[in-house]
């Protein structure tokens, strides 16, 4: 996603993730998930990235699988041609549950309008 503008923008991201089973452990395995959003700004302003949301979450495994959703959202201050990423990092094998992740951003309030 790019902005389009300068000015506030509610970012969000949801995803959905199915985690299998540890089989070759009898017991409860577990396991983390990160869920970050990074907001990278354009090479032309020296380009670097900057987490805007975090989440962590602790997986209990068993020999079975589960599906695990992580949301999150918040209002940031972004300039035009600003792109947003998700990036999802995880030690157990995770695979996205199609058709039930989000990505968005949506215009709050632009500069060039006072409020």
């Amino acid at each position: 996603m790019i902005s389009s503008k300068i000015g506030f923008y509610y970012v969000y991201s949801g995803v959905n993730v199915k985690v299998g089973g540890v089989k070759s452990d009898p017991g409860i395995v577990q396991r983390t998930l990160f869920h970050y959003v990074h907001r990278v700004c354009p090479p032309e302003k020296q380009m670097y990235s900057v987490v805007l949301l975090s989440s962590v979450h602790t997986l209990r495994l068993n020999n079975a699988s589960i599906v695990k959703l992580s949301s999150m959202g918040g209002v940031f201050h972004l300039t035009k041609g600003d792109v947003i990423q998700v990036r999802l990092i995880s030690q157990a094998k995770i695979e996205l549950v199609e058709g039930s992740n989000h990505l968005g951003l949506f215009l709050l309030h632009s500069q060039n309008y006072p409020l």
